[in-house]
């Protein structure tokens, strides 16, 4: 059989019922598009947004109210208060990061990295026991490594406005009439889990732990991001199972398509953080 070329996917696609076309080229044929698809997107992404660490307390501030917005008043996951902000014990030994429409200048979204130094800090997933630290059989629990090199990636939130449901009405709020915004926003779980895996490197975090449900998991994994699972799903505000990651291996497992996005990231962040020496 003869090269299959790539422009010829269109016309391809209309023919799916001729059973001589094998279905490992219409495989491959698919994950070009969305190869292209994700790489125009992370394009575009760069044009659009910026990731922007919470280092002043106003910065912070910011990050609070956008999990306020999110956790509580619209999922209602987190009890409602005064100061309007959503604040946890974790936060004090926590790396932030926004990320920021440029045009309008909203924060979109959010997330952390919990990095605990000392015996009294601990991540999230130890103190709510979400996987069997005690158990000496299970190599990647947290204890068998050094605590300065261990994180936690948690409390992502993402602006319901910028979540891909919302993002497709005609005269959105922030991003008006913008195709190329609304493609780029596709891009925002990704482009925090990416920044937050910079937050990791640097604070020189190599044992990264979070929870999210398995099918956020299995997505990320279709983007690079590779999350592997070492506890059971439990109700953790929702269906939810605990995640390694190690940071050598994210760096290099990271799709192509979004190696460029990544980079820039990285440069980014690394400009407004300076690198702890250890």
């Amino acid at each position: 059989m003869g090269v299959v070329k790539t422009k010829s996917l269109g016309v391809i696609s209309q023919y799916r019922h001729i059973r001589n076309i094998p279905t490992t080229v219409m495989g491959l044929l698919s994950d070009v598009k969305r190869y292209r698809q994700a790489n125009k997107a992370a394009s575009l992404f760069d044009s659009h947004f910026t990731p922007v660490i919470a280092n002043t307390e106003a910065l912070r501030q910011a990050v609070f109210k956008t999990r306020y917005a999110v956790y509580c008043k619209e999922m209602k996951t987190e009890a409602p208060n005064v100061s309007e902000m959503e604040i946890d014990c974790f936060d004090k030994h926590s790396l932030h990061c926004l990320i920021q429409h440029k045009t309008s200048g909203v924060y979109a979204g959010t997330v952390r990295i919990i990095k605990p130094d000392f015996p009294n800090e601990t991540l999230a997933i130890e103190k709510n026991n979400c996987i069997p630290t005690d158990d000496p059989a299970l190599v990647l629990s947290p204890p068998n490594f050094r605590r300065d090199q261990i994180g936690e990636i948690s409390r992502l939130a993402i602006l319901r406005q910028f979540r891909h449901r919302y993002i497709g009405v005609e005269d959105h709020p922030y991003l008006g009439r913008d195709n190329k915004a609304k493609i780029a926003c596709s891009m925002l779980p990704v482009a925090l889990y990416l920044s937050a895996a910079t937050l990791a490197e640097c604070s020189n975090r190599h044992h990264i732990y979070v929870m999210v449900e398995p099918r956020l998991a299995k997505s990320m994994a279709r983007a690079g991001v590779i999350f592997g699972q070492i506890g059971p799903v439990i109700d953790y505000h929702g269906k939810r199972a605990p995640y390694y990651i190690n940071l050598g291996a994210f760096k290099k497992e990271v799709k192509p398509s979004l190696k460029k996005l990544h980079s820039r990231l990285r440069d980014v962040i690394k400009e407004q953080v300076e690198i702890a020496p250890r």
